[in-house]
């Protein structure tokens, strides 16, 4: 599968290359690929917009999530035990 939709390849994929001017700049399962989000940027890649929201309320806002998760039935999880401990 060939795709520029970072928000399906999680949802698809076990495991994923990604390519930049004809080469393999990263690889691996989806949640090896997309814990890197400055290595993305500079292929003109994000994270999935769940995993984006999650990071920033991670780094930027410290709320104490153990994993960024990349589906939003992984995030709701996430929430839901972030919830149990508040």
């Amino acid at each position: 599968m060939a795709t520029h939709s970072v928000d399906l390849v999680p949802l698809f994929l076990h495991r994923l290359h990604i390519l930049s001017k004809g080469r393999i700049v990263r690889g691996g399962t989806p949640e090896e690929v997309f814990t890197a989000p400055a290595e993305l940027e500079q292929v003109k890649l994000r994270l999935p917009q769940i995993a984006e929201l999650i990071h920033r309320l991670k780094h930027e806002d410290r709320l104490p999530f153990g994993r960024v998760p990349l589906t939003i039935g992984e995030a709701r999880r996430e929430i839901v035990e972030l919830m149990k401990n508040i």
